[in-house]
C-alpha cells in the first residue's frame, strides 16, 4: 500500500476524533492539507470492526497455542509416568537372612516403615515377558522313588535288593553334601526323592528344611517330659506364626521319634528317615512304624516297635536296625558318614565311583518300563453316563450311580512342588472315588483293605493303592479322611 493511502487512512473526521480522545484532544490525528473529502479512506467503525476481528483471531491463536502447550504438558507428562524407575533392591534396607536354598536366599526387609520378605533368585533360573516371570527348574521325568515301589508292588515283585543298595547309597551321598554344607532336610521321604533321566535320584521340597548351626545340636530334654499320645495329633496343627526351629515338621510316617518327644530336629533326624526309607524298599511297600490313625503311628515310633519280616536281607535288616537307634546320636552315620558308607550292605558300592556317577543303575531295562509313561497325563476321557466300572464292591460292571454319593468337593492332585491337577471329587457308598474334570472322569480307584488313607498336613492327605497313589490338597482334607476311612471299613467287612 502506497504512503498516500496510508495517510488516508489515518485521516479521521473531527468529530470523530472527540469521541474516542475526548479526554486527550492533544493526541487527536492532523488530516493531511492534500486530503480531499472523496479520497479513498477506512472510517472509524470499519477500523472498529476490523480491530475487534484480529483481536478475536489473536484470542483464537492464543487458546489453540495454550491447548497445543497444556497437550504437550500433558504428554510429558504421561512420559514421565512410564518412565519412572520401579523399585530396585537398593529401595529396601536387608535386615537379616532368614532362608537360603538351591536357587537363592530370603532376607526379612524394610521399606517405609513397612516389613517384607524378599526372596533373592539366580538371573540363570528367571525368565520374563512383558506380563510374567518364570522360574525355571531342571526337569526331574521319571516319577519319584515311592512310584517305584508301588509299581513294583503292583506287579507283585520285591523291591530289586541291589537297586536297594545302590539307591541307599546314592540317598547317604545326598545326605552327606547337605550336612556337611548344614542343612538338615527335616521331611525326606519317597515322594520327595524323584528319579531324573538316567535313574539317579533327585532330593526335592526343602519347604521344612533348615540350617542348624553347632549349638543347636545340643540334645535339650524338655522339663515337661514325655508328651501323651493322645497328644500327638496336635503337634500338626502348630501356630505358623511361631520360629520355624519350634514347629512339628515332617511326615507322621518317617517322623523321627526326638521330633515327637521334644520337638528336636537335627542330622540326625535325616538319618532316620533315611532307615524308614531303606526299610520300605525292603519291607514290599510297607513303613517300619503303622498304625490306624495317627496317635498309634506316633505311640509306636515312640515305643519303637520295629519288626522286620523273615525272608530281608540280614544286612539290611542291621543297618535299618542302627539308623532307627532310639538315641539320636547313636545313630549310625551321626557325624560319622565314613562308618555309615563302610556298613557291610554296601559291599558291593564303590562310593568313589558313585560320587562321580560312573556306576550304572541296577535293574535300568525294568525301570525305563516303569517310566515310560508320561509323568501328566490324564486317565480316562469318559463321560458319567458312559462309564462302567468293570469290577466294583457292590457288583460287576455296575455304572456309577451319583444317587450313591456321599461327599464330593475341589481338590487338587498334587504332582510335585509346582504342577498339580484341579479335579472334582467325589465319593460313593460301594467305595468308588471318583476323580473328574469338566464332568469327564478321569480316574476310579476302589477303597479296599490294602487301601491306605492319611493325613499328611492340615490341607494334605494321601491315598494310596496297588494302582494308584494320589497326594490329595482339600481345605477339607481331615473330614475327607475320616469319610474315607469309613466308607473303607464299612465296605471291607461287607466283603
Amino acid at each position: 500500500m502506497s504512503e498516500e493511502n496510508l495517510q488516508k487512512e489515518s485521516q479521521l473526521n473531527t468529530d470523530d476524533q472527540q469521541m474516542i480522545f475526548s479526554d486527550s484532544t492533544s493526541e487527536t490525528l492532523q488530516t493531511s492539507p492534500t486530503q480531499t473529502k472523496g479520497s479513498e479512506y477506512i472510517s472509524y467503525n470499519e477500523r472498529i470492526q476490523q480491530t475487534e476481528t484480529m483481536e478475536s483471531m489473536a484470542g483464537e491463536t492464543q487458546q489453540e497455542d495454550q491447548q497445543i502447550k497444556d497437550n504437550k504438558n500433558n504428554e510429558d507428562e504421561g512420559e514421565e509416568e512410564v518412565k519412572t524407575p520401579e523399585l530396585g533392591i537398593q529401595d529396601y534396607e536387608l535386615l537379616e537372612q532368614i532362608g537360603k536354598g538351591s536357587f537363592g536366599r530370603v532376607f526379612v526387609a524394610k521399606r517405609e516403615e513397612k516389613i517384607f520378605a524378599i526372596k533373592e533368585l539366580q538371573k540363570e533360573f528367571i525368565i520374563k515377558d512383558a506380563s510374567n516371570l518364570y522360574f525355571v527348574m531342571e526337569h526331574v521325568p521319571k516319577g519319584s522313588l515311592q512310584d517305584l515301589m508301588d509299581h513294583s508292588k503292583q506287579e507283585g515283585k520285591k523291591f530289586n535288593l541291589h537297586l536297594a543298595q545302590f539307591y541307599s547309597a546314592w540317598l547317604i551321598l545326598g545326605l552327606e553334601y547337605l550336612h556337611s554344607h548344614s542343612i538338615v532336610h527335616r521331611d525326606l521321604k519317597p515322594q520327595n526323592i524323584l528319579v531324573d533321566q538316567d535313574h539317579y535320584l533327585k532330593i526335592i521340597d526343602f519347604g521344612d528344611s533348615k540350617e542348624i548351626i553347632e549349638e543347636d545340636y545340643t540334645f535339650e530334654r524338655r522339663q515337661s517330659g514325655r508328651q501323651s499320645a493322645a497328644s500327638f495329633s496336635s503337634l500338626l496343627n502348630t501356630d505358623k506364626e511361631k520360629p520355624r526351629e519350634q514347629t512339628f515338621v515332617g511326615t507322621p510316617l518317617y517322623v523321627a521319634p526326638e521330633m515327637l518327644e521334644f520337638n528336636q530336629a537335627g542330622s540326625y533326624t535325616d538319618l532316620w528317615a533315611l532307615g524308614c526309607i531303606i526299610y520300605q524298599m525292603l519291607c514290599d511297600n510297607q513303613t517300619p512304624f503303622r498304625g490306624k490313625n495317627y496317635d498309634e503311628v506316633f505311640q509306636n515310633i515312640l515305643e519303637r516297635r520295629l519288626t522286620f519280616p523273615e525272608d530281608i536281607n540280614l544286612d539290611g535288616k542291621d543297618l535299618i536296625d542302627q539308623l532307627l537307634d532310639y538315641t539320636p546320636e547313636n545313630r549310625i552315620g551321626y557325624r560319622n558318614y565314613k562308618k555309615l558308607k563302610e556298613h557291610p550292605f554296601f559291599k558291593s558300592i564303590d562310593f568313589d565311583l558313585l560320587t562321580q556317577q560312573q556306576l550304572i543303575v541296577p535293574g535300568m531295562a525294568h525301570m525305563s518300563q516303569i517310566h515310560d509313561m508320561p509323568l501328566l497325563t490324564d486317565d480316562h476321557e469318559t463321560t458319567f453316563s458312559e462309564f462302567e466300572m468293570v469290577q466294583t464292591p457292590a457288583q460287576d460292571k455296575s455304572k456309577i450311580d451319583l444317587n450313591l454319593r456321599v461327599m464330593e468337593g475341589k481338590v487338587k492332585l498334587r504332582r510335585n512342588l509346582i504342577f498339580y491337577k484341579k479335579r472334582k471329587m467325589i465319593l460313593l457308598e460301594d467305595g468308588r472315588v471318583i476323580l473328574a474334570k469338566d464332568n469327564l472322569i478321569r480316574n476310579v480307584f476302589v477303597l479296599n483293605k490294602c487301601t491306605e488313607i492319611f493325613l499328611v498336613k492340615k490341607d494334605r492327605f494321601t491315598i494310596r493303592t496297588q494302582q494308584i497313589h494320589e497326594n490329595i490338597e482339600s481345605s477339607d482334607a481331615e473330614v475327607w479322611v475320616n469319610i474315607l476311612n469309613s466308607i473303607k471299613l464299612m465296605n471291607t467287612k461287607s466283603q
